[in-house]
């Protein structure tokens, strides 16, 4: 989403190493949707009606030469209403992410974690990732609230 940005390393909490460290880096934000099809997921019944689950999303970017760059780790809750689980169970659970990943990442590994039955998937894709201009997605600023780290 956007141009990538130049940030202080300290604010994203990278620490220096070594005299010839840089003191910035080049992030680019990105907007992560998932659709995980709700049959490799574990949902509780709770109260009310409500499923109840939890889930790890896990952000890993790596360089060209495949040395680990950045990570980034988030909880994620669901407390899905009847008609919502029903939904879900037809088409897939939806979450969306965000973070920042270096500009000159290769490609991003991205691993989602059951945390109810241990299940863990995982993909890779290839850096950078265009979104054509009149995308919608390119338009907004974040229409959903980001997951929040740890």
């Amino acid at each position: 989403m956007g141009d990538p940005k130049t940030v202080n390393t300290a604010d994203v909490g990278i620490r220096k190493e070594g005299k010839g460290s840089p003191s910035t880096i080049r992030l680019q934000h990105y907007s992560v949707d998932y659709a995980i099809p709700a049959s490799s997921l574990r949902f509780s019944p709770g109260l009310e009606g409500v499923f109840h689950g939890s889930f790890r999303l896990l952000a890993n970017s790596y360089d060209p030469d495949g040395r680990g760059l950045m990570q980034s780790a988030s909880t994620a809750e669901a407390n899905l209403k009847p008609e919502s689980y029903r939904a879900a169970l037809s088409d897939g659970f939806r979450i969306r992410q965000e973070l920042d990943v270096p500009a000159e990442a290769s490609f991003l590994r991205l691993g989602v974690t059951d945390l109810s039955s241990s299940y863990i998937g995982t993909l890779e894709i290839p850096l950078p990732v265009a979104v054509p201009k009149d995308s919608p997605i390119a338009r907004r600023e974040g229409s959903n609230p980001p997951v929040e780290p740890d």
